[in-house]
This record gives C-alpha cells, structure tokens and sequence, in this order.
C-alpha cells in the first residue's frame, strides 16, 4: 500500500494540476452517484415516481455528464501511471458498487432478464413461450387453460413461486428479443441467486471488469495513453444504465474488444469467434465485421476462411432463437418492425419518406441499414492496410447506428462508450450530458404531455452533440485545406 501511494505521490508531483483535476472529477462523480443512489428509493416498482424526485435525478445526471466532460480536457496532460490508474479504476469500481441494493430508476427490462434466467436453469426455451402463457388466467379473468407440456407446466410453477416479477414484465405477449449469449448471462444470476437483482449486478459487474481490462489492453496495443479509458469506465451513463436500471449492454465488451485486440494481435480466426460472440449477445456488432477484417482483403483465401469461421460460429450462437421464431408472438419481429422510441434522426427520415407516399416506417428501417452498410463497408474497404485506423473506424460506425436508429435509448450509448477512448469527440461525449432528458418521457406522459416530450426534449438529447460533431468535422476539414 505504501509503495502505491509513493508511487501516486510521484504522478502527482509530475504533473500536479493535472492529477488534482482528475481527481476532483472522479470525487464529484462519486458524489453524484452517491445523490442518484440516494434518491433511488423514490423509484418504487410499481408507483409513479414525484416530478420533484424526477426532476432531482435528472439534474443529477446532468451535473454528473457535466463533470465528466472535463476529462476531455484533463486526460490529454496525464501520462500513464500506474498508481493513478489503479486510483481510477477503485474509483470506478466504487461508482458501481454504490448501486447493489438500489431500486432500479425508471426501468423495468431486469424483470425479463430475471425471467429469462429462470427459465433457462429449468431447461425451458424462452423463445418459445412469451411470459404471458404462464398466466394463471387469461385477458378475461378467467382461469388459463392447463398447461400441455412439462415446459409450459414449468414456467407456471415459476410464476406461481414469483408473481411480482412475472406481473412486472413489459410487452409480455411477446417472445424474449434477447440472443443465446445473453440469455446465459441471465441464467448465471439465476444460478447465483434466483430472482435476485443484484446477484444479475454481479454478472454485469464481471463482464463489465473484463471489458475495462480488454479496453486497457488494447488501448496499449494501438498506443494510446490508457487512461483513455476512463471515457468508459466512468462514464455516467454507462454506469447508471447497467448499475441501477441493470440493462445488460455491457455484456457486449468483453466480446467486441476482445475482437479488436486479437486482430490487432494477428489472430483473426479467434477475433471473428469472439465477434461472433458478440452477436450472440446482440446482434448488431455483425455490422463490424467488414471493418474488423477488411485488411485482409488482399489474401482472399484467408478472409474466406475467416468469414465461414465468423458465419458459421455465430449461427451455431444465434441458432436457439432463430430456430424458435414464431412471428405471431417473436419480440425480436416486433422489435425489428415496429419499435421506435427516443429517437431523433429517424422520425425525421421516416417522415419525409411518409410525404413523398412511401411506408415511411418501413423504408426508413431499409435505408439506415443501407447507409449503415454502405459505410461499414467503404470503411472495410479503406481500412484494411492501416491498423491505426481500425478502431476508430468501428467508433464512426457504432455512432452512426446511434445516431440513426429508430431507439436512442440511453443505455444504448454503452456500445459507442466502450469505442470512445479510441477516438475522443467532445460532440458524443456531450450525450453523456444530454441523453438524461430521455428520462422527463416519464413525468411528462403521467401528465398527458408526451408531445412535449417528442418536441423538445428530444431534439435536445441529440441536436446539440451532432452541432458540435458537425462543427468538429468541419473545423478538421478547414484546417487541412489551410
């Protein structure tokens, strides 16, 4: 212990100013998160939260988005040492670990995960049934008919035992939209404890801790500074999200940065099994593919190899659930079709698609995976002789599946968070700042004023990061024709 401090007091001594602000950011993040801990209890499951607690948790994740803006400017005069890094890292660890036991703030998606768990330690596929036939009674009130197989039979006795989380679950009429992979992750805090939120904290907490190490790792492979990192690893709204609300989009890091950093190491074979991984948890990181392996472009027999390798381990991954897809009751049909939410670029698309006498809904979904593509594949295309690149490139592509999905949920933001250090932009940050209004939706539609919402609060969460992108682009783009 001491030579870690003398070791901190060493870092401190060379670069002094730099270190107190540092650590002034992470004391005031701590705080904060301390505040949203403690107002937390206002949150009840199952009761409207006060305006008055509502507007105190915003206001704290702003202050909180606003102190961690400053490291853009802070982290560039630090070197790496290794006590400043270690204090970093406990800093984080302690930021997350101020949420076991905290009431989830506006978010209810843990109930199916908790659900899914359970059901997957019984041997049951969660593809299969949506939780609503373990209803003891029917839409009308009447007794549910009886069960016509031991699955079936199994998830009743599992809603018998845990009714309040069965009765919690959203969109119970439909199927589970979550893949193979992280429906193991569910049944890990199954195993560790049953139904209980914060044993699936702990599974997030693992994942989580494996993915920071990843990102050092490979911060150090590309030869950025590692503190980088704490664009990540103390990001509030990373943290909240996964900590409090307990949404499981950190299951992705371990997965998409163990994919860099063995690409980066020359192995593409166990790069494309952990990428395909990845689409085990979600499926969107395919969309990296391109980018990740494109510089193998010039060796065609390899980067067939590859791909068969990537194509054929995630479909044994996503296999369990596409094998099991019933459109009459399929989350992820749904999802794919229908869902739209927060969003501030798509409305806009699917609008104008709408005037010119086209199903706005549906093209629009056509067109931003086009773009998408298009990108992710010209950037393969570019990339592939210039390993500096390569990260960054993947950044570019995850923020604009951001920026352009029909769901710009704020736990969303984890998978751009966890490319972030790669390719510091103040504009992206800025959503750590902004992307808390999302949660206003829920006092407003209380009130009947949810148009109010769509209207300006929206376009605040996103507007203001894309000026400040654009504006950056631009600047970057003068100062290379001066």
């Amino acid at each position: 212990m001491f030579s870690s401090l003398r070791k901190l007091g060493r870092a401190y001594a060379a670069a002094p100013s730099a270190v107190t602000a540092l650590g002034g950011v992470g004391l005031c993040l701590i705080a904060t998160m301390i505040g949203v801990r403690l107002v937390s209890p206002a949150f009840e499951v199952g009761q409207a939260p006060s305006l008055h607690a509502d507007i105190l948790f915003v206001s704290l994740m702003a202050a909180a988005g606003c102190a961690f803006m400053f490291l853009f400017r802070i982290l560039p005069g630090l070197s790496t040492a290794r006590a400043v890094l270690t204090a970093a890292f406990l800093a984080g660890v302690v930021m997350r670990l101020v949420f076991f036991g905290s009431t989830p703030i506006s978010e209810d998606d843990w109930n199916r995960y908790l659900w899914d768990g359970a059901a997957v330690a019984h041997g049951v596929n969660p593809y299969a049934y949506p939780p609503a036939d373990a209803f003891s009674q029917d839409l009308l009130g009447a007794p549910a008919a009886s069960a016509q197989s031991r699955d079936l039979e199994a998830l009743r006795e599992i809603g018998r035992a845990h009714p309040d989380t069965l009765s919690r679950i959203n969109y119970p009429y439909v199927s589970t939209i979550y893949p193979p992979l992280a429906q193991l992750g569910f049944a890990a805090a199954y195993w560790i404890s049953p139904f209980n939120l914060d044993a699936w904290r702990l599974v997030l907490l693992a994942a989580d801790a494996a993915g920071f190490a990843l990102l050092m790792a490979t911060l150090g492979a590309v030869g950025r500074n590692r503190l980088w990192a704490l664009l990540y690893w103390w990001n509030p709204i990373v943290i909240v999200t996964t900590f409090n609300a307990g949404h499981m989009d950190v299951l992705l890091a371990p997965f998409i940065l163990g994919a860099v950093l063995l690409v980066l190491r020359g192995r593409p074979h166990w790069a494309a099994v952990s990428l395909a991984a990845a689409a085990g948890v979600k499926f969107w990181p395919v969309i990296l593919a391109p980018v990740l392996f494109g510089r193998w472009l010039g060796r065609p027999l390899k980067l067939v190899r590859i791909a068969l390798l990537f194509i054929v381990v995630a479909g044994l991954f996503t296999a369990p659930m596409l094998l099991s897809l019933d459109i009459s009751h399929s989350g992820l049909a749904a999802y794919a079709q229908s869902w739209e939410r927060n969003a501030f670029l798509f409305p806009l698309i699917a609008s104008g698609l709408d005037a010119l006498g086209a199903d706005g809904g549906v093209w629009a979904r056509m067109l931003v995976a086009g773009a998408v593509c298009s990108v992710v594949l010209a950037m393969g295309l570019y990339v592939k002789s210039d390993r500096g690149d390569m990260v960054p490139s993947m950044f570019v592509a995850t923020a604009l599946l951001f920026f352009l999905s029909p769901t710009g949920f704020p736990w969303y933001f984890v998978w751009v968070a966890m490319l972030l250090p790669f390719a510091p932009s103040f504009g992206v940050g800025l959503l750590t700042v902004t992307l808390p209004l999302y949660y206003t939706r829920f006092p407003l539609q209380e009130n009947g004023l949810e148009g109010l919402y769509a209207t300006y609060f929206v376009p605040v969460q996103f507007l203001l990061p894309l000026s400040f992108i654009v504006w950056a682009v631009w600047r970057a783009q003068w100062r290379a024709r001066a």
